[in-house]
């Protein structure tokens, strides 16, 4: 057995040894779960016959979209259809979530996998949006950076060096403060040296922070979502600040790291070219979907 899939089949003849590759092919079905969380996916999951590896997959496909460890509810439903791969009749292992979809207190997130023209396997809304998150350039318009990031700066107030990890930029008191991603608000308040401030998760990986703000923007509340381009704040000199400006930090893993330097996510719609058979194939898929959760 040189692979899973192929044998190599060796045998005496009078004429000496004969060998032959022999290809075996995999017989490859559609599996369909659903369940209805109790207490966690995780755990409801593997009761509904979910293997770990194959949660942990989910989880990371919706990992923009929603937080398992706060957004989760007593009731909440969620469906996946992915493949199973068997050998003459016995099962050797799982294949990809084709799609998957979870309903949060009333509110549907579906997932579609699509491979495009080059290999790139991603996966879209049914509308052909990416589900990974994206990150806007600046957090305020029409703006310049005044003090980059650095490991050694001279504070202008506290009149010592010390490190400075993040961006700061410009504005007038009061400009908007626009949200750079998706994500879960997961701070609101004053905060030290930083005075008004605003931190914002997005997805597994990545927080913002937004400092020296002069007011918070209406609606933002500690657990809410908010949306890329978001206005969350105003432009202020709250804090430990020598006047108007907007403080800004990205954090990736717990550690402040420098937004000019890390290549951030892009998110992309499907291509236009591929985008009918597309649509074409989500809606079938979708409508599946709402047929396993009730919706």
């Amino acid at each position: 057995e040189n692979s899973i899939n192929s044998l190599l089949r060796v045998k005496t003849s009078d004429n000496g040894w004969q060998f032959n590759t022999i290809t075996r092919s995999f017989e490859v079905i559609e599996k369909r779960v659903t369940g209805v969380i109790e207490s966690s996916l995780f755990d409801s999951g593997l009761k509904s016959g979910i293997s770990e590896p194959l949660l942990h997959k989910l989880m990371s496909i919706f990992e923009w979209q929603i937080d398992f460890n706060t957004d989760i509810r007593s009731g909440d439903r969620f469906a996946v259809i992915y493949e199973e791969k068997f050998l003459e009749g016995k099962k050797i292992g799982t294949g990809p979530i084709l799609a998957a979809t979870f309903i949060l207190s009333g509110n549907i997130q579906h997932a579609v996998r699509h491979i495009d023209s080059t290999g790139i396997v991603r996966y879209f809304s049914p509308e052909g949006v990416s589900l990974q998150g994206k990150f806007l350039r600046s957090p305020v318009r029409n703006s310049r950076i005044t003090s980059g990031y650095s490991l050694r700066r001279f504070h202008p107030i506290l009149k010592t060096w010390r490190p400075h990890r993040g961006l700061d930029y410009s504005g007038r008191k009061g400009e908007p403060v626009l949200s750079t991603a998706e994500g879960k608000v997961v701070f609101v308040g004053r905060k030290g040296n930083y005075g008004k401030t605003i931190i914002i998760k997005h997805g597994g990986k990545y927080k913002t922070l937004y400092a020296h703000l002069s007011k918070y923007g209406k609606s933002v509340r500690k657990g809410r979502w908010v949306q890329q381009g978001q206005i969350i704040g105003y432009v202020g000199s709250t804090g430990l600040s020598t006047g108007p400006h907007l403080h800004y930090e990205l954090w990736l893993n717990g550690k402040r790291v420098n937004p000019l330097k890390l290549k951030l996510p892009r998110a992309a719609s499907v291509q236009k070219s591929e985008k009918t058979d597309f649509l074409r194939k989500a809606s079938t898929i979708s409508a599946e979907l709402n047929r396993l959760v009730g919706a």
